[in-house]
């Protein structure tokens, strides 16, 4: 099951009772449901606005339970690359509560396919690097055209 996104599925009224104790009310019967029915509850909580370059388990909207109370948590990054326009994005496992494995995960964008995957991005790297000539000749009256490939690239 999964929840995308908590803020927007809480709304904006509910007279008498603030955000973040509605936010740790309705996690309270998602980690309840979850345990009951034997099944997994993915949260999208954002993170709050904040001046930090990345993400941290503390970053997430809301009060401690939400974080508390997860048995992963799973943050995507986004950080500046210097020298370049483009930002390198990976998946950071922040908390691990069963296997205790931390750490990150590259994302690799490749807008041909519109995919995150490291196969195809490392398949469309080979394929660009490859020397190729476009030979166009003609004969008996028709043109043709002829790609040659430098089997050393």
């Amino acid at each position: 099951i999964i929840i995308d996104n908590m803020q927007f599925m809480l709304g904006t009224t509910n007279a008498g009772v603030d955000r973040f104790t509605q936010q740790d009310i309705a996690i309270q019967e998602f980690r309840k449901f979850a345990t009951a029915h034997n099944c997994h509850v993915t949260l999208v909580i954002h993170p709050r606005k904040e001046s930090e370059e990345n993400l941290s388990a503390n970053s997430i909207f809301g009060g401690g339970k939400a974080t508390q109370e997860a048995d992963n948590v799973i943050l995507i990054q986004e950080e500046a690359n210097s020298g370049s326009l483009l930002k390198r994005k990976f998946i950071q496992v922040a908390k691990n509560r069963y296997a205790g494995d931390l750490g990150t995960v590259p994302l690799y964008f490749t807008k041909s396919i519109l995919s995150f995957s490291k196969k195809a991005a490392d398949q469309q790297r080979r394929q660009s690097r490859k020397k190729s000539v476009t030979l166009i000749s003609e004969r008996n009256g028709s043109l043709e055209e002829e790609i040659l490939i430098d089997p050393d690239s």
